[in-house]
């Protein structure tokens, strides 16, 4: 993703529903139309009932709640193919860094849930494993929910 992208982004999601698609245009001339445009074909953003520009759904970000009895994990798989090609650890395919494309999105979100339920030899899961440290986390920054054996 290119930083005019990136930029363009991030004032869709700062304005949280405020902004228009004209208020987007002008604020981003003189290539406002392209640059939505762009980003529309991407599938990055939307405009809403209201005429408000808007993230497309596909594009949520990582959000971790408590609904009823279950913990939810949701992100958007677009933010995830995205995230994932703009991450430090994803390999560059050449020597001027310039990272690695997912080709096929469909297959990889399907390769990617199975590494994620894919056990190791004690059957743990790396998202068991980070709940694990999330965990220890909560233990080690004192919380009053957890009692320990030397208290």
């Amino acid at each position: 993703m290119k930083h005019h992208h990136e930029q363009a982004i991030r004032y869709v999601r700062n304005t949280n529903g405020g902004a228009t698609l004209a208020n987007f245009i002008e604020d981003h001339e003189p290539i406002g139309q392209n640059l939505w445009d762009e980003l529309m074909e991407a599938g990055w953003v939307c405009v809403d009932e209201q005429g408000k520009v808007q993230i497309s759904k596909t594009q949520d970000a990582l959000s971790i709640g408590i609904e009823g009895d279950h913990l939810v994990i949701r992100i958007g798989v677009d933010c995830l193919c995205n995230i994932t090609e703009m991450s430090d650890t994803w390999p560059a395919r050449d020597e001027d860094g310039t990272a690695c494309k997912i080709l096929d999105r469909k297959q990889f979100l399907k390769e990617l849930v199975g590494e994620l339920e894919r056990d190791d030899e004690q059957g743990a899961t790396s998202i068991h494993l980070a709940f694990d440290e999330a965990a220890l986390g909560v233990m080690e920054s004192g919380s009053e929910a957890v009692e320990l054996p030397y208290d």
